[in-house]
């Protein structure tokens, strides 16, 4: 039984073991297409919540001074997510029991610190990734940037008491790094 036709099927043989073993390593390493830009920033989006830190206690003199935290927490005040207890020399920041259900334990991205509250302000996600840039070296590392627009599909009280909007789409730009065969992205 013939498979091919004598006279095309070297030709056809080649061609198609040279299309399976394409097939088998996928993409080359330097290649980040919109697609897999699109999946890999969609799972950091969906798995990172956007939080906000702020100190727990205060002198009155730093608390005085800082005129852009005390509108925020005052307004948080007002929400009923926290209270501002005067302590004589200085402030102590005490989150509500509805503020103490957005706390983090930790925020992923930055050392804990003593003394500091750290709450969830809302989640985005991914609307399109709108460009992968050209592949640059940037001191020794492969480099793409990535443009891609999002939106926070949620936002807490916390994140409303900071100017959070959800559902308004926002344009970002992320650095991919290769690493080994695989592209991270960095500064989500």
């Amino acid at each position: 039984m013939k498979l091919l036709p004598p006279r095309v099927g070297p030709w056809w043989l080649a061609c198609g073991l040279s299309l399976a073993v394409l097939a088998a390593c996928g993409e080359p390493a330097e290649t980040l297409s919109v697609a897999a830009a699109g999946a890999k920033l969609r799972t950091g989006l969906a798995n990172t919540p956007q939080t906000w830190a702020f100190p727990e206690n205060m002198s009155k003199d730093a608390y005085s001074r800082n005129a852009v935290l005390r509108q925020k927490l005052e307004s948080m005040q007002k929400k009923g997510l926290l209270e501002l207890v005067d302590e004589g020399q200085g402030w102590y920041v005490k989150l509500t029991p509805q503020g103490e259900s957005y706390r983090m334990s930790h925020d992923p991205t930055k050392p804990d610190v003593k003394g500091e509250a750290i709450v969830r302000t809302g989640m985005r996600e991914l609307d399109q990734v709108d460009s992968v840039g050209e592949l640059q070296t940037n001191q020794g590392a492969k480099v793409r940037d990535t443009l891609f627009t999002w939106h926070y599909s949620e936002v807490t009280p916390f994140g409303e008491a900071l100017g959070l909007k959800p559902n308004q789409p926002q344009q970002s730009k992320s650095a991919a790094v290769l690493f080994g065969e695989d592209w991270r992205f960095v500064e989500q």
